[in-house]
């Protein structure tokens, strides 16, 4: 291998890492699904009523979110929005007192109409995977860029 194609590898290597990592800070906020249960026909088992929007700057996060009062089903609320925060993938926590405690999930994810999800948030399937384009494109310019440096 002469000199000049090692330094085009090495420059090809480092322009690929450079490019995954300024893939995965340049975006601005994310795309998610929206709509509310509220103010639309929107269910958790349908996309049917959601819409495609783009979300503000710092909101980088999709997210589903279900509250469940006590009662009729009819009173269950559904969303499904933007977040600029997302500590863990799926919450489930109560409020209310002790008769009449509210159920709340909230299932968030990062990344472009990840909030797809065609269930309940309440009663998440276990067979449900969920895998981000982010991570995949980042996965692939390293796979290539090590195989570049190894020539």
């Amino acid at each position: 291998m002469t000199l000049r194609m090692a330094y085009a590898n090495e420059f090809v290597f480092y322009a690929l890492l450079a490019t995954s990592f300024v893939c995965l800070q340049c975006k601005g906020g994310a795309i998610c699904y929206e709509c509310n249960s509220k103010a639309n026909q929107c269910a958790p088992e349908s996309l049917s009523g959601a819409v495609k929007g783009k979300c503000s700057r710092g909101n980088d996060y999709c997210a589903m979110y279900k509250k469940e009062p006590p009662g009729n089903i009819s009173s269950h609320q559904f969303t499904r929005y933007c977040d600029s925060e997302c500590e863990q993938k799926n919450t489930t926590y109560f409020t209310g007192g002790k008769y009449q405690r509210t159920k709340n999930c909230i299932i968030c994810c990062k990344g472009d109409l990840c909030n797809n999800y065609l269930y309940d948030p309440c009663n998440p399937s276990s067979d449900v995977l969920q895998v981000k384009s982010e991570i995949l494109i980042v996965l692939m310019l390293s796979l290539i860029a090590i195989k570049l440096k190894q020539c």
